[in-house]
Parts: C-alpha cells; sequence; structure tokens
C-alpha cells in the first residue's frame, strides 16, 4: 500500500517541485495539494493523507495554526515541516514539534537533490504507520531535550563538554545506540573527536580522522546516511581505524551521518552504532539531533552568519533572528513573569501587516525582510519603558503593554495605525503598508498566555473580516456564531427596555483635603443570563452596531436623574461626568438631547460634565467648536478625556471652549518612571497656565497622590480612593462625609 502525501505550500512552484520530488518513489502518492492551513484541514479531511509537509509561512491560517487545530480535532497524518526560512528560529521549530510535527526539514539555497533524498526518506519513515505510532509515544521527551540541549549550546561551555552532554541525551533517548560525535578541523582537514559516552576509552585513543577532504563528495553517498554492516568500515579509508573499537565493543551495524552548514560546507558529524540492528527506528530523531551539533560546531568555530556573536545561541532561544526582537518563546515567558509579579492589568496587541505576501511577491523576499525590519524599530518606538515588542513569525508582531487598561491599549493601537501613515522607505522608493490591530486585556480576556494571545489574534482577525487598517479589542463575541452575535445584539437593543442597564460612580476627589466633589458615571449591563457583563465585552459590539448613541443617551438621562434626587438632598455640590462617543458626538443633535433633559430633571448644567475625546476635536474642527460652544451656552463643562495619548497640543487646545483636561491613567500610573512624571507635571502646569482644570485618573497609590499634590492637580480618581461603585454604595459614601463633617454638605469650589 502507498503512503499517501498530502502537500500543504502557498507557493504553486514549491508545490509542483515537492510533488515531482516524492513521486519518483514508486511506495509514495501525493494525493493533493493544498496553498493554506484553511485549504489544508478541508483536504486532510476529504483525502485522509497518511502524512503532510507542511510550510509554516502561510496565510490564511500558518503552519503552526495548522498544527494547532490537527491536535484539537486529534487528526493523525504525520507532518514534515518544509520551511522556506533557513533561518527558522528554534523555538518555531519547537512549537511545531510541541504541536505534533515529527520532523523538519529547511528548503536549502542550494543542493536540492540532498535535500530530495532526505525528504523521500522521511515521508517514507514517517508515513508508515508502524513508524508513527513508535514515534508518537518518545515526541515530548524529544522535544524537551531539543530544549534542554539548546539552552546547553547557550550556556558557551567548550565545544567538547556540549558534544558530550549531546552524546549522553543522544544515547539515552535512542535505546541501543552508541554515539560519537566529531567536529571538523579545516587546518589538518580532520574529524576530531568531540563527543562520546559508553565507548569512550577505545574512541579516544583514536583521537582525529584524517579526511584530507572538506566537502562532501557524490561518491561518498553511498557509505554515508545509510544503516550498514559494520565490517563496511573497513572499506572506508580513514574510517577504517574505527573497525577494531566497533567489534571490540560487539557492536555490529552502523550509521555515519554528516553536519553540514547552510552552504553545504562540512562541519562534523555523528557516527552511531548498535549491536541489533535498530539504527532504522531512530533516524528521525537523529536528523533533528543533526540540526543542533550543527548549532553547536557553528556557534563554536564562529563560521556561521546566522550565529556569529558570542551571545548569539542564546538569541536563538529568545530573539527573532532578522528583526533582534524578542521571539514567541521569550513573550510568553514574559506574559507569565508579569503574572507571577502580580501585574494586576496588562494589554496585549496583536498586529499583522495587511497584504504583506503581495509586498513579497512585487519586490521580493529581501524586500519584505527590510520592511519588518523596518516595521519592529517603527513600532519600537512608540512604546513606553516596561512595554514589549515581539515578533511572532512571518509579518506577525505582538505588543506587551505594562500596566494596560482598554485606554491604554486603544492609544497605542491608534498611536501605531496613525505612524504607518508615513511610508516605509526602500532604496529610495516610498512604500505606504497599512496594518490590522487586535487587543486583549488581562485578566478579562484570559488568564494565562496561550488564551490572552488566542484572543488577541482572534480580534486581528476580525480586523481583517471588516476591511483592515483598524484596531479592535477582543469581546466574546468574536467568538461567537453570526447567530450568536445576533441573538447578543438583540439582547443588547432589549436591555434598555427590561432595565437591565445599571449606572456605576466611581468618586472624584479633591486632592488637597481628600472630600467627595463628584463621580463619573460609568454603564454595566446585569444580562439575565450572563451576569454582570463589564463594558469592554459589550461596548465593542454597541460601536459596531450604532447601539453605542442609545447608551450614551441612556447614562446620560440616568445621571442627570440622580443629580435631581441628589439636589434635593442637599447634595447639590456634587458634579457629574458622563462619556460621549465620537458617534454620539457627530451623528446626532446632542446639544438638543442634553438640553431637553436637563430642563426634564429640572438640574443646573454646571453640576454635568461631557467628557469627550482628543480624536473627535481633530475631526471637523469647526463643526467641533461650534457644537462645544452651543453646550457651554446651556452651563454644562466640557472635559478631555484621557489627555496626552492624542496628538493634540496644549497651545492647540485654546481655540475650544473646553474646561478641564483628564490626564490619562498610564501617566499616573507609572510616576516613578521620570519620564512620565515630567510628562504629567508639564500637562499640570501649562493646563494652569491656560486656565484649564486638570483632573487625575489613574490614582492608585499614596506616592501618586503625593505627587499630584505637589504638581498642583486639584481633583483626581482612582482605586486609591474608590472603585466604580453601585448606587447606594456611593450614597453611603456622601452620607459618611455628610456625619463626618457634622452638618449638611456645601459645595466646595473646585
Amino acid at each position: 500500500m502507498k503512503i499517501k502525501v498530502l502537500v500543504v505550500d502557498d507557493s504553486l512552484f514549491m508545490c509542483d517541485y515537492i510533488t515531482t520530488m516524492l513521486s519518483t518513489d514508486s511506495q509514495i502518492e501525493v494525493v493533493g495539494h493544498a496553498r493554506s492551513g484553511l485549504e489544508a484541514i478541508e483536504k486532510i479531511e476529504a483525502l485522509t493523507p497518511d502524512i503532510i509537509t507542511l510550510d509554516l509561512d502561510m496565510p490564511n491560517m500558518n503552519g503552526l495554526e495548522t498544527l494547532k487545530y490537527l491536535r484539537r480535532k486529534k487528526w493523525v497524518p504525520a507532518a514534515i515541516i518544509v520551511s522556506g526560512l533557513t533561518q527558522q528560529s528554534t523555538h518555531d521549530v519547537l512549537e511545531a514539534l510541541q504541536l505534533g510535527a515529527d520532523h523538519f526539514l529547511f528548503k536549502p539555497a542550494k543542493g536540492w537533490d540532498k535535500f530530495k533524498l532526505e525528504l523521500v526518506e522521511q515521508v517514507k519513515l514517517y508515513g508508515s504507520q508502524k513508524t508513527r505510532q513508535l514515534y508518537s509515544e518518545s515526541r515530548n521527551i524529544r522535544v524537551l531535550q531539543y530544549e534542554v540541549m539548546i539552552k546547553v549550546i547557550a550556556q558557551r561551555l567548550p565545544l567538547h563538554d556540549i558534544l558530550s552532554i549531546m552524546s549522553w541525551f543522544i544515547e539515552d533517548h535512542c535505546n541501543g545506540l552508541y554515539c560519537s560525535i566529531y567536529s571538523f578541523q579545516q587546518s589538518n582537514k580532520s574529524l576530531k573527536l568531540g563527543g562520546a559516552t559508553s565507548i569512550t576509552d577505545p574512541l579516544f585513543e583514536l583521537d582525529e580522522i584524517a579526511l584530507g577532504i572538506d566537502r562532501i563528495k557524490d561518491e561518498h553517498l553511498d557509505f554515508l546516511n545509510s544503516v550498514l554492516p559494520v565490517h563496511v568500515l573497513e572499506l572506508m579509508g580513514p574510517f577504517s581505524k574505527i573497525y577494531p573499537v566497533a567489534k571490540l565493543n560487539d557492536l555490529n551495524y552502523f550509521i555515519i551521518i554528516p553536519v553540514l552548514s547552510v552552504q553545504n560546507d562540512l562541519l562534523g558529524g555523528l557516527i552511531l552504532f548498535s549491536k541489533t540492528d535498530t539504527l532504522q527506528q531512530h533516524l528521525g530523531s537523529l536528523n533533528s539531533y543533526k540540526q543542533l551539533v550543527s548549532i553547536a560546531i557553528e556557534h563554536n568555530n564562529n563560521i556561521s552568519k546566522v550565529y556569529s556573536s558570542q551571545n548569539q545561541i542564546q538569541k536563538l532561544v529568545n530573539f527573532d533572528s532578522l528583526t533582534g526582537l524578542p521571539n514567541r518563546f521569550y513573550f510568553q515567558q514574559k506574559i507569565e513573569q508579569s503574572m507571577l509579579e502580580g501585574d494586576h492589568k496588562f494589554g496585549i496587541l496583536h498586529l499583522d501587516i495587511d497584504r504583506f505576501k503581495l509586498i513579497n511577491d512585487a519586490f521580493g523576499l529581501q524586500q519584505g525582510d527590510a520592511l519588518l525590519m523596518k516595521v519592529g524599530a517603527r513600532i519600537r518606538e512608540l512604546l513606553q519603558e516596561g512595554d514589549l515588542i515581539c515578533r511572532m513569525g512571518g509579518d506577525e508582531f505582538v505588543i506587551l503593554l505594562a500596566q494596560a487598561d482598554e485606554k491604554k491599549c486603544r492609544k497605542v493601537a491608534y498611536d501605531i495605525l496613525n505612524a504607518f501613515k508615513k511610508p516605509f522607505s526602500f532604496s529610495g522608493n516610498d512604500l505606504y503598508v497599512t496594518s490590522s490591530i487586535g487587543g486583549a486585556l488581562y485578566p478579562y480576556h484570559g488568564t494565562n498566555s496561550r488564551s490572552l494571545l488566542k484572543n488577541a489574534s482572534l480580534a486581528m482577525k476580525k480586523v481583517k473580516e471588516v476591511g483592515k487598517n483598524n484596531f479592535v479589542l477582543y469581546s466574546p463575541s468574536q467568538e461567537h456564531s453570526p447567530r450568536e452575535i445576533l441573538i447578543l445584539q438583540n439582547d443588547l437593543h432589549l436591555a434598555i427596555e427590561r432595565d437591565q442597564l445599571l449606572v456605576y460612580f466611581q468618586p472624584r476627589y479633591k486632592l488637597n483635603t481628600g472630600k467627595i466633589i463628584g463621580a463619573e458615571a460609568l454603564i454595566r449591563w446585569n444580562h439575565p443570563k450572563l451576569g454582570l457583563v463589564p463594558p469592554m465585552n459589550f461596548i465593542p459590539l454597541a460601536e459596531e452596531t450604532g447601539l453605542i448613541i442609545d447608551l450614551d443617551h441612556w447614562v446620560l438621562e440616568q445621571a442627570c436623574k440622580k443629580l435631581s434626587e441628589w439636589k434635593h438632598k442637599g447634595w447639590d455640590f456634587i458634579n457629574i461626568s458622563t462619556n460621549i462617543s465620537v458617534q454620539h458626538f457627530q451623528r446626532t443633535n446632542l446639544v438638543e438631547q442634553v438640553n431637553h433633559i436637563i430642563k426634564k430633571h429640572n438640574i443646573n448644567g454646571k453640576n454635568l460634565e461631557l467628557e469627550i475625546t482628543e480624536s473627535m476635536l481633530m475631526k471637523n474642527v469647526d463643526y467641533v467648536i461650534n457644537e462645544l460652544e452651543r453646550l457651554k451656552s446651556l452651563d454644562i463643562k466640557i472635559s478631555i478625556d484621557d489627555f496626552g495619548t492624542g496628538y493634540s497640543s496644549l497651545s492647540y487646545l485654546q481655540q475650544f471652549p473646553i474646561n478641564a483636561l483628564k490626564i490619562d491613567k498610564s501617566f499616573v500610573i507609572k510616576i516613578q518612571n521620570n519620564t512620565n512624571k515630567e510628562i504629567a507635571h508639564a500637562i499640570i502646569q501649562l493646563a494652569k497656565s491656560l486656565n484649564l482644570h486638570v483632573i487625575a485618573e489613574g490614582v492608585e497609590t499614596k506616592e501618586h497622590l503625593e505627587f499630584l499634590v505637589a504638581s498642583g492637580c486639584s481633583e483626581g480618581q482612582g482605586y486609591y480612593f474608590s472603585k466604580p461603585l453601585p448606587i447606594a454604595d456611593f450614597e453611603q459614601l456622601l452620607f459618611k462625609q455628610q456625619r463626618e463633617e457634622g452638618r449638611g454638605c456645601e459645595y466646595i469650589e473646585a
């Protein structure tokens, strides 16, 4: 029965080329091609191949994503990674093996005949159901050992020690094998014994094997990479001196596996023996170990461009070889570290360059690589201390935003989108590119690195679906089917009339007295089945569907209703602020709505504050100024929310009729950083010089409070004082303050 193979590669040429290679063997049948992971999944289900050859860098579900899906579905075709990246990061290979891949090969720049031989051999080896079962049990151990050995290389031990450790690992994993590892000495064209364990003493008497050549020639191929009886050694010239050692130890079979560089230069070799004919079943593992021996020797000899510096092997584990940025492995470690260190909230952004394959096709892989390096560098310039960018592979990057909430995630994402408006220069030509960005927040959107990255990726794909060049924050609705989304959307429509919405109040304090002088009104949804739904899980859906206007209006109505009630309780010093969305501000008769609500509840406009974002000011300036002037005529206060995260300057703000700036919490939370401290202090001082009131968000520690008071900031809110509270709890705070004063509350001039 023939071994059925599915070839998966986004290049039609490579599909045809690999098919031609495999078709030369009568035991192999190529049953189909797939140009993406999605197409591969469909064909695996339809064609049930024994094995797939899988490219990693593909659109519409890459190789790693394909392996993840197959593992989740528990489908069982064997998989050989055939990668076009000759500088493939070790972590990608490790992850592929961990996800179920059996072996990996690099597409060579030259030497395709050797590649063909090895590909056919590995397909026949792993395509066999018997071999498949044998290797599935040991894969996890092999992957673990592979990772351990990479870390051994990174310790910069002498090459002899490294190769000895590798020899021990190989013998430990491949039961019944006797391993010796040699490194090639260019000076005298000989193989020098670097590592051996079980037969150390007699082998070290033969410290070197003089070859007299430095490249593998065609006539040597009959004796290499093949399991042969040990007596053949007598016919192999310089290797014949090993024969007596083998016979002395009752070793009956051997294989010589040369270790070559990417340029096909000889680096060394593995010579392995066994007493019984068991070498063949270990060939898959041995070829994986051969890659590690190559890395170790190249690192030691300093002859590889990829591993030229002393610390390059450590970078191989943790950093992307192309951009120099941290890789997926390092990134996941940092996420887990952030959780262990008690970082209670941070954000993940997943960025994908739009239409990157078109750029590669049009300008070539070299220009594509250059673009990736420039993209990484430009994004890194936008990040703050403590934030981290890494390259996930292909054209995808991820960013870890320390101590970030939804506002910071949005701010950084839009910073990046705007930074991409500036072209990238190549050889005197300007290239404009865009990106799609998805975001996720810890702990709301995941409690481990895997779920956070998955959800940020899901949000990014949502951006791709709706037109690219944008940002979307993850929400559970993105995982729902279209029917489920419609149900959730319908539930949100009904939430107002069914009295499922709640308004919470986060107290605002006079910083130098600690007295409550106001609050920010925030919406919550008490879903009958889902319970209390956080805003970040339904606001994106509301913005997408236009329901955000109805939600804004509902919060405004509730805020004014409470102001009316509190006025009759003697709490007319309380100011309430509410957020106004871009859609609400630009698409409705906002001024008329606000005027109607104020009159309906008979309140003073001076107790109401509307918060808008900097981005609103930059759109249709004349219209914005006119609308703000009309709101001011109602005695309503206008504040700029999250100030410092947009692009407006303080001097530019003078033309807008605004009352206050709310310093974004990202500056306050990190005031221990001198740069953030200077920015916050400068905003406060310059705003005061322009007669603008300053309100601080994110006051979470005594240090924050003391800095803000010393800088002249008069008001603030944050968890140091209180989290957002239900109405009854907020009113209890007001009653408590009233009792402590021993009199009715009075208006405190801000």
